[in-house]
């Protein structure tokens, strides 16, 4: 995707409004840098998936990119955000975060069916002795497969962590860790299976 061309704005916020600890000065900028900030990142999404039947779609998508940036403005917890000059490079990353959650979008849709994970299982129960493999062997099978896979295995059924537990730990978007199980969980399937003898 290209770059958008933007009309100039002269009345757009100030960076150090949107940021103020004032709480007047800050809703005043923030209801101005609202709608230039969702014009913009509708403007990409409506780029990236056109079509009546993705309007449910882009608003989600833009909602929630625009509360990303709204958080990273207000927070300035990441340098990318920290080293921002003004409004110009609000917009240019709320363009860029709008392009994030499209791609999300759209591996989540291409994801296949019998590979979606969309919740992840509960950690099997203590004293399971009916296996056709040892506890041993599962995570011998784990430790097997390709980064991030095991820790993030290990994360979930270790140390108990859910899925928006390790996404927000490890600095990764939701969509893509369900991706990495959904991989994670085909390739153990087959690998237990060898193991059990059925493939």
């Amino acid at each position: 995707m290209g770059e958008i061309a933007r009309p100039q704005n002269s009345t757009a916020p100030v960076l150090e409004a949107l940021r103020s600890a004032d709480e007047r000065s800050n809703a005043a900028a923030w209801s101005q840098a609202y709608s230039l900030l969702w014009r913009d990142g509708m403007m990409v999404a409506r780029c990236a998936l056109s079509g009546a039947e993705h309007e449910t779609q882009r608003e989600d998508i833009v909602a929630t990119a625009l509360s990303q940036v709204m958080r990273g403005v207000i927070e300035g917890t990441s340098e990318s955000y920290n080293g921002m000059h003004g409004f110009d490079d609000v917009l240019g990353m709320m363009r860029s975060v709008t392009r994030c959650r499209v791609v999300d979008f759209l591996r989540q849709r291409e994801r296949r069916r019998e590979d979606a994970v969309e919740e992840l299982p509960e950690p099997p129960p203590a004293g399971v002795d009916n296996l056709p493999y040892t506890m041993a062997e599962l995570m011998t099978q784990v430790e097997m497969l390709d980064p991030p896979l095991p820790d993030i295995f290990s994360d979930r059924f270790l140390l108990g962590w859910n899925t928006s537990e390790i996404a927000e730990r490890r600095n990764m978007n939701v969509n893509t860790l369900l991706t990495y199980f959904a991989k994670g969980f085909k390739l153990l399937r087959e690998r237990l299976q060898r193991l059990e003898g059925t493939l």
